[in-house]
């Protein structure tokens, strides 16, 4: 056994087992303190000194130095995807490092990577130590089906899976784990590693070039089953080829037959998973954990072995030296004549009336004449005895003549199977009662054949044996005597048949199936269909340990408690003393546990439209990857379901009014327990905005808040501050006050009302700054003038007004001020403004910060010598040139894109000269007359003309629609245009 250096502090308190058999580098430790199971694996990188040389000698890299930074960044590359792994196992599904420490190589070249795990069994060690069952089998692909999920989940595919990175936890779950992520969308820039590849692999990946796929994971997965259902043997194995020879076949993609022990529908599935084309397999794993999911609802898996024992029989033990058998001794009867009289008349029926010996003889067919070879044994006896009644007893030694008849005074015997095999469903009373009608068919004998019955001969009488004393009298012969006696036999075989089909029928026990009724975390129930009695069987459970549980009984189902979660349990039934289970009897049933979540909270309230419903929910242990949920109002008229991967969800088109009953369904894999229901009844919803301190008048507050189209019965209103007794009130209106001490404390208002998604909160500083009357005016010349007082404080650094058009597009403008009062120029003419108040300093104002306007239309231009009419307005492309004027223009449009620049040109009849200094302006406003865009510059008269013509650029709007140009010059309208932006 090769040393294993006890790293710090990565081993620390480790004591070292052993060398883990069959797995190169890892070792088994003892944690000394906690006494646990630890496997650390000891990677080299690289292996050896060979890979450093070659990576120098073919120039790769320059030198040791070099190479050994290469080194480092395949270490941080594993040690990000051990990280990976932490993150996966929070799903249950991936077996993640416990820990991991790199060290440099005493070389100095590379690196020593330990990687700590708590031990589990690997699916390679149990599959050597362990028969596998039907049962584990599938849970097997439907627990690794879950990782590989987990994985994609999380963006990655798990390239390595084989039986040594399968673990399987205490439990009875089986996990992924190791080294083997690559993330799904770097798959084509990808390659698997050497020695990744093996039995296990598709066969594309025995291409080097060959690039990943989402499929690979899946193959390897349908390959692990396919040994297990195949006795432990790749496809293509068999006495004559062996498995170097097999898997060559295996990677030439030919179709590999069904695995020796799955029935058709598993192998297919199987057969699917591995596919040797891609496209013909799973394309996801969710795909395959569906068909394995459906396989067991289907089908009753049961936890027996999925490859049989072999059973050898007993050889027969031949005494070869044993002498012939003796020939067995003729029949013979009690002599009579040594028996007493009081015997022989208890014993012998009274004859009186029954007929005379020879009526008897009449009525009994002759027997066959003994061979001519041998001689009737006693034969000197026989004739001496005579009497009324004689049985035929066949001569030991003669010969079966075949010509002579079968003597017809036969009765059939009823054979039964032995008990073990015996099913009472299988017994025929019609068949029992029509052997027996047999019997008095072939007994019965027509009177015409008695009445012209010979008599027999002295031969024959010589194979009769007279029982009785040869005095015995003769008495008159009554022909109805024989019937009499048939009628008895036949009642007593029906009686026998009667009682031994109802003797069996309760002997045996028969249960016709076994079914999960409910399945938790804690509990157990399980159906037994049979029509048998309860107290002739038993049912037991049995943990994997061998612990049994009682059942409590209820109807048909049996209930065991007090259960593990995600742990296998074994259902067993039982006969009871006196009872016998039929082989076709269901007598094991395998079952898992799910692992178990409690929902500690669950609440329901308004949700984010009228009719919807937001679910709330807080919970301990572990998640699904979807939780499921499902609702119904008090009728069941409305029912339905919805799924979220978040810890809240918004049910929406319910009905308003109704009561709605919320339920949090347990998955497959998790059961859910504690606050799993809450009920809603969803309404309109009560809507509230601007919160807002409207006033502050000496100590009294007034808060305001804007309303909704829905309006409540009331509102209820708080306000709270340190050293301040609460206050709460309800109001119909949506406005409050209230008397506080001082302003030099902090304030908190709430606003809230029934069905309100939330309520609304306010914080009013100590010492605010509270606006009050604040008023904009326009004058005849368009300029706005806004002016304010402040009740309560006043900003350090003076105020920011903002103002633009309500509806524009742009950002609105700022403007410092450092008095209470502003005047605002250059605003559009016929244009509603928004105004409002900050403090320059980033300090909150409360009160009235925010006003509106609307200023007065424009006039039409008339001055130096131009008015409307007189100016012809067109659109255009815009020339490529960087300077131009209307000359360029070559593209006359009225559809631009929202990219495209716009060209103007304005053509004047005519025009007087000019100096003056004027402010130009473009305005553009849509379909409804707002104004969504515009551009403005201040220049002199003559400056915007040449050669009687103004060109310049227009905006762009922007956005999609019919729009039309304004261009004023002193607030006054020169010209329009209309155009469209596409």
């Amino acid at each position: 056994m090769s040393e294993l250096k006890l790293l710090s502090p990565l081993l620390d308190n480790m004591s070292v087992l052993g060398e883990i058999p069959g797995q190169s580098g890892c070792y088994s430790l003892r944690h000394n303190p906690s006494g646990k199971a630890f496997a650390v694996k000891h990677i080299s990188i690289p292996e050896s000194d060979k890979q450093v040389r070659a990576l120098i000698l073919t120039g790769a890299y320059p030198d040791d130095e070099a190479v050994h930074a290469y080194y480092g960044t395949v270490v941080e590359a594993i040690k990000s995807e051990l990280d990976i792994g932490l993150q996966l196992a929070q799903s249950g599904s991936f077996f993640a490092a416990h820990a991991y420490q790199a060290e440099p190589k005493e070389s100095g070249v590379g690196y020593d990577l330990y990687i700590l795990y708590p031990q589990q069994a690997s699916l390679a060690a149990y599959l050597k130590d362990n028969a596998m069952t039907n049962l584990r089998a599938v849970n097997l692909g439907i627990d690794l089906c879950s990782a590989l999920i987990s994985c994609r989940e999380a963006g990655y595919l798990f390239g390595n899976l084989t039986p040594e990175n399968v673990s399987l936890t205490a439990s009875g779950r089986f996990q992924i784990g190791g080294l083997g992520l690559s993330p799904l969308e770097d798959l084509q820039y990808a390659s698997i590693p050497e020695n990744y590849i093996g039995a296990y692999a598709a066969p594309e990946l025995s291409d080097i070039a060959a690039s990943p796929n989402e499929t690979i994971d899946l193959y390897a997965l349908g390959m692990i089953l396919y040994r297990i259902y195949n006795g432990n043997h790749g496809p293509f194995e068999d006495e004559n080829t062996n498995a170097q020879m097999a898997d060559k076949l295996r990677l030439s993609c030919k179709a590999p037959p069904t695995p020796i022990f799955a029935d058709y529908e598993l192998a297919a599935i199987i057969l699917k998973a591995c596919a040797p084309l891609r496209e013909n397999r799973y394309q996801s794993p969710d795909e395959m954990k569906q068909a394995l999911t459906y396989y067991m609802q289907r089908n009753e898996v049961s936890d027996t072995l999925i490859v049989p024992p072999l059973i050898v029989p007993d050889e027969p033990v031949i005494d070869e030296v044993a002498a012939d058998p003796e020939p067995e001794e003729p029949i013979r009867f009690t002599d009579v004549d040594t028996l007493g009289e009081d015997f022989r008349n208890s014993f012998a029926p009274d004859l009186s009336g029954s007929g005379t010996q020879d009526d008897i003889e009449e009525e009994l067919p002759p027997a066959p004449a003994p061979s001519a070879k041998s001689k009737p044994q006693e034969e000197s006896k026989q004739e001496e005895q005579t009497g009324a009644l004689r049985f035929a007893v066949a001569p030991t030694d003669s010969p079966v003549d075949e010509a002579q008849p079968t003597p017809k005074l036969t009765i059939k015997a009823v054979e039964y199977a032995e008990a073990d095999a015996f099913d009472p469903d299988q017994l025929d009373l019609d068949a029992l009662l029509a052997s027996v009608s047999d019997v008095v068919s072939e007994n019965e004998v027509p009177e015409e054949a008695t009445e012209t019955a010979e008599a027999p001969d002295d031969t024959a009488r010589n194979d009769y044996v007279d029982i009785y004393d040869e005095e015995t009298p003769e008495k008159p012969k009554k022909k109805g005597k024989k019937r009499i006696i048939l009628v008895v036999v036949l009642a007593l075989l029906l009686a026998i048949g009667v009682g031994a089909y109802f003797f069996i029928d309760n002997y045996y026990v028969n249960i016709s199936a076994l079914r999960v009724a409910r399945c938790t975390a804690q509990e157990i129930s399980i159906e037994v269909k049979t029509t048998a009695e309860p107290d002739s069987f038993t049912l037991s459970c049995t943990d994997m340990y061998g612990n049994s549980l009682p059942a409590t009984k209820n109807g048909g189902n049996y209930t065991f408690g007090n259960l593990t979660e995600n742990t296998q349990y074994t259902i067993t039934v039982t006969a009871a003393k006196g009872h016998k289970l039929t082989a076709s009897s269901a007598s094991t049933l395998s079952v898992t546990t799910p692992e178990s979540t409690e929902i500690t909270a669950f609440t329901a309230g308004v949700g984010e439209a009228d009719g919807d419903v937001l679910l709330t929910f807080s919970y301990d242990g572990p998640a699904p990857a979807q939780w499921e949920i499902s609702y119904s109002n008090e009728d069941g008229s409305h029912k339905g379901n919805a799924t979220t991967d978040k810890t809240q969800a918004n049910i929406s088109g319910l009905r308003l009014g109704d009561n709605y009953t919320f339920t949090l369904e347990s998955s497959g894999d998790i059961y859910l327990s504690g606050q799993i229901t809450t009920n809603f009844t969803p309404t309109a919803i009560i809507r509230a905005d601007k919160l807002n301190v409207a006033s502050i008048s000496g100590k009294t507050v007034t808060v305001t808040w804007e309303t909704g189209e829905n309006l409540p019965q009331n509102w209820t209103v708080s306000c709270a501050a340190p050293g301040f007794s609460q206050v709460n009130e309800t109001v119909t209106e949506n406005t409050f006050s209230v008397d506080v001490p001082d302003l030099t404390r902090e304030y908190t208002f709430t606003v809230s009302a029934e069905n309100m998604p939330e309520p609304l909160s306010l914080t009013l500083p100590a010492n605010p700054i509270v606006v009050s009357n604040l008023d904009a005016s326009i004058d005849d010349d368009g300029n706005i003038t806004l002016a304010w007082e402040t009740s309560s404080g006043e900003p350090a650094g003076g105020w920011y007004v903002t103002y633009g058009a309500t509806a524009s597009l742009h950002d609105p403008a700022l403007i410092e001020a450092t008095e209470n009062t502003i005047t605002l120029g250059n605003i559009i003419p016929d244009a509603e403004y928004t105004l409002s108040l900050q403090p320059a300093d980033g300090a909150s104002a409360f009160g009235v910060t925010e006003t509106t306007v609307k200023s007065p239309a424009g006039g039409t231009f008339d001055a130096y010598g131009v008015k409307p009419a007189g100016i012809y307005t067109s659109l255009w492309e815009k020339p490529g040139a960087a300077v131009w004027d209307y000359r360029n223009l070559s593209n006359q449009k009225a559809t631009f894109s929202v990219e495209e620049e716009i060209a103007l040109c304005l053509e004047a009849t005519a025009k007087n000269a000019s100096d003056d200094t004027i402010w130009l302006l473009y305005v553009i406003r849509d379909s409804e007359g707002n104004p969504v865009s515009d551009a403005s510059k201040t220049c002199a008269w003559d400056e915007m003309w040449y050669n009687r013509r103004h060109t310049s650029t227009a905006p762009n709007p922007g956005v999609a629609g019919e729009y039309t140009l304004e261009i004023y010059v002193n607030r006054q309208l020169l010209a329009t245009a209309k155009f469209t932006i596409a």
